[in-house]
């Protein structure tokens, strides 16, 4: 297997995409990280590669009428369908009727042996066209229809197993050699007459014995459905005396209707034991070796449970008989302390949490993703948001098991999210060299810039551009959370600080190079650009935020800071204008400011409906972003840019109340 170079994509109107056109480098490493933010692109190209799994075709769920067209080329080669596999969710599962059989096919496919299943059909083969020549002749004795002698048989007798139409068959032979059937007599009588499938004639005999047997006078007097067969029963029990005297145990009657037909067909029924015989302990031991043969299995299993805390446990009912082709796999789901008994896989996965559910299908996808790792060809493994709903102890096990599959060489990974943190924590734990941020243009076209923000953003992003304004002013929380930790909140550089991020009396005459001095005798930064740094701070602010609402960037943390402190600010310079300038005076020094100046607002003027609930979204949508919550900045790259345009321009509107 050679190296891998280069993966291209191209697509067009894909669930969304107008248009991706990239190629990835994959010389320098096998692992590809998209960050996109809600609703760019992640889940549509997810999407993409399923179509390309399940071979369906892709479209545009918005305009139906555009012509909808994938490529995925490795290497200059088209991508094949069994070279894709994208992990599944309940979610992400399509199949062409609709219907999802994820843990049978995943499950079955790890632990299958087609060499077992190839032999156990080989052997089966002649003795079901001996079994088809049986029910041939069985057929003859039915009058419309067709019934199986093997189904028959099955019901009488209540065999089970893998082999149970084949045993029983054969213990029906074994049994009708000590039978004598001179005394049977049923000529002229078809065996569905008696028996038929839906036990028709069963419940007439039952319900209407007596009238049946010894009142012909009342047999008129019986309303039935069918009275045509209840007619025909009638003329069965007069004309046919032994049948007449047996009919009062029908199992009885049935098992010696079976015997005599073996009786009948005694050479197919020789034949079909003497095959079957010779072949019987041979199937068995193919039986009994996939049963035992569960170590794949046990692997996948031991591994999962050993890295994931979850309240239960998987096994396989019928595992020989599913592998083997004869039945559906049954799963059945433990709680490991015996107290809870799931009726069925959606009674588990209703009575499980999210982060359960999430985690049985991690289970689930193990099982194809480990039998993918024996294979030689170039496989690409899609994980699309991954980590959603997981506690921290089991997010951090999907890294490590993560990490372990960037080490198999046959992989590409495509790894997708709209968590940042999850994106820096692959980043720096994985070292992922195609890191991407996804951008979303006029008409859907995707482009994939190279990933930033992956180190520390605060040392090398803004701190090392504290000298220009919009860099300067998004350090305020940061540097007014440092000082509050080293001076306390009732120091004079914690007050300036408070007066840069809310709209006091002196805000409007606050000086940049006031703010530069505060914040280079707080954190190291150059100082030999010193003398740049000059201007009205809010004026400057003003300034940045009319090139920052002309901006495209939806990442940027330094333009959705400065964004969110001007959205705080206008909203509280519009609120302080209607509130009396006492309390504004009053509440100045409150760790809850802005709560408790707009909830005085809605107190004061509760007509004006639309200005309080902008006031709400102010609160709800700057507040933590402002503070970088606690210095942790990936809530404020999640939140839209667009939606602080909008909100900004629904602050600036603002109409003092009459």
């Amino acid at each position: 297997m050679g190296n891998m170079d280069h993966l291209d994509i191209l697509l067009a109107n894909c669930f969304g995409i107008g248009e991706l056109n990239h190629t990835f480098n994959l010389s320098n490493g096998n692992t590809i990280m998209i960050y996109a933010p809600n609703g760019t692109m992640k889940t549509s190209l997810a999407r993409t590669f399923l179509c390309l799994e399940k071979n369906h075709n892709a479209a545009d769920f918005i305009d139906e009428t555009k012509e909808s067209s994938y490529s995925f080329s490795l290497d200059g080669e088209k991508l094949k369908s069994s070279q894709v596999y994208v992990y599944k969710t309940e979610d992400n599962q399509i199949e062409p009727n609709g219907i999802s059989n994820l843990e049978v096919n995943n499950i079955k496919s790890f632990v299958s042996s087609s060499q077992e299943e190839t032999l156990f059909k080989s052997i089966l083969e002649p003795i079901d066209l001996i079994l088809d020549d049986l029910n041939k002749k069985f057929n003859q004795l039915i009058s419309f229809g067709k019934i199986d002698f093997h189904e028959e048989v099955l019901k009488l007798y209540k065999y089970e197993g893998i082999l149970a139409k084949y045993d029983s068959i054969y213990n029906v032979i074994i049994e009708s050699k000590g039978f004598d059937s001179s005394d049977c007599n049923f000529s002229g009588v078809y065996y569905n007459e008696l028996f038929d499938k839906h036990g028709v004639s069963a419940k007439y005999i039952n319900s209407h014995y007596n009238e049946l047997i010894n009142n012909t006078t009342q047999r008129k007097r019986v309303k039935v459905d069918g009275q045509r067969r209840w007619k025909r029963l009638c003329e069965i029990v007069d004309s046919n005396s032994y049948i007449r005297s047996k009919i009062v145990d029908l199992d009885s009657l049935q098992r010696e209707y079976l015997l005599y037909f073996i009786k009948r067909e005694n050479v197919i029924a020789s034949r079909f034991y003497s095959v079957y015989e010779k072949k019987r302990e041979e199937l068995q031991d193919i039986i009994s070796k996939v049963n035992k043969d569960t170590l794949l299995w046990n692997q996948v299993v031991s591994f999962f449970y050993s890295r994931f805390h979850v309240p239960y446990h998987l096994q396989i009912e019928n595992k020989a008989a599913a592998l083997l082709n004869q039945d559906f796999l049954r799963i059945k789901y433990l709680h490991p302390e015996g107290e809870i008994k799931y009726k069925s896989k959606e009674h588990f996965l209703n009575f499980i949490s999210t982060g359960e559910k999430r985690a049985y299908y991690l289970l689930i996808n193990l099982f194809e993703i480990e039998k993918r790792k024996a294979s030689q060809k170039k496989q690409i493994i899609v994980i699309d948001d991954i980590v959603e709903s997981f506690d921290y102890k089991n997010k951090y096990a999907i890294v490590e098991y993560l990490a372990e599959l960037k080490q198999c060489k046959n992989f590409i990974l495509i790894i997708l999210t709209h968590n940042f943190d999850f994106y820096r924590t692959i980043y720096s734990r994985l070292g992922v060299k195609n890191a991407f941020i996804a951008n979303r243009g006029d008409k859907g076209i995707i482009t994939l810039e190279k990933g930033k923000y992956v180190r520390d953003i605060l040392k090398n992003e803004l701190i090392k551009n504290a000298h220009n304004t919009k860099h300067m002013i998004a350090l305020i929380p940061f540097v007014r959370n440092i000082v509050e930790y080293t001076k306390g909140a009732s120091s004079l550089e914690y007050k300036s600080l408070t007066s840069y991020l809310h709209m006091f009396k002196d805000t409007k005459s606050l000086t940049l190079n006031d703010l530069y001095s505060i914040i280079c005798s707080t954190i190291f930064v150059e100082q030999n650009k010193m003398n740049d740094v000059c201007g009205n701070y809010y004026e400057e602010l003003n300034k940045e935020v009319i090139t920052v609402l002309r901006s495209e960037d939806e990442i940027s943390v330094t333009n959705k800071l400065l964004l969110s402190i001007s959205i705080r600010l206008k909203a509280e310079e519009f609120v302080r204008k209607s509130l009396p300038e006492q309390f504004t005076k009053r509440i100045e020094s409150e760790n809850r400011y802005s709560y408790l100046l707009f909830d005085e607002y809605k107190r004061a003027y509760p007509q004006d409906i639309k200005g309080c609930s902008i006031l709400t979204r102010v609160l709800m949508m700057t507040s933590e972003n402002i503070h970088l919550n606690n210095f942790m900045f990936e809530p404020i790259i999640d939140l839209s840019l667009g939606h602080l345009k909008d909100l900004h321009e629904e602050v600036t509107k603002l109409k003092e109340p009459i």
